[in-house]
């Protein structure tokens, strides 16, 4: 039932197979590679323009001085980049005065709490050295 349809043949060749022959042997070399699109250029179909027309295009091409193309993924992206750099750069100077700040801060604390500390110990000194005394005269008065 298989042979009865037509549509079921598969692998018909429709044309004669190439030899081992010409397998093996190479393509003329009087046969031109086939240019997509150059037909008129290479191969002299049709009318060639004039020497004098070929030769005032190539001047007037050869003239025009084209601007150097980027492209702007790229233009883009070193742009960026100098953004992230610049920014990196305040990061720094900033986190620096900061820091500077901080210290002199700090600086100014220390000195204050060592002032402090100092006049706080000579107070202590004081009522040491005048405590005797005092406790002396304190205890006449409570006792008389």
């Amino acid at each position: 039932m298989a042979a009865a349809f037509p549509s079921q043949f598969q692998g018909v060749l429709l044309c004669t197979r190439p030899s081992a022959a010409s397998k093996s042997s190479a393509p003329p070399a009087a046969a031109a590679p086939f240019l997509a699109g150059r037909a008129g250029v290479s191969s002299g179909f049709g009318l060639q323009p004039s020497k004098e027309r070929t030769e005032a295009l190539r001047e007037a091409k050869s003239a025009v001085v084209h601007p150097r193309k980027e492209v702007a993924a790229l233009s883009q992206h070193r742009r960026w980049l100098r953004e992230q750099e610049r920014a990196r750069e305040e990061q720094r100077t900033s986190e620096l005065e900061e820091a500077g700040q901080r210290e002199t801060k700090e600086a100014a604390f220390r000195e204050h709490m060592a002032e402090l500390r100092r006049k706080l110990l000579e107070e202590q000194r004081r009522e040491h050295e005048e405590s005797p005394v005092e406790v002396a005269a304190a205890s006449e008065v409570r006792g008389a």
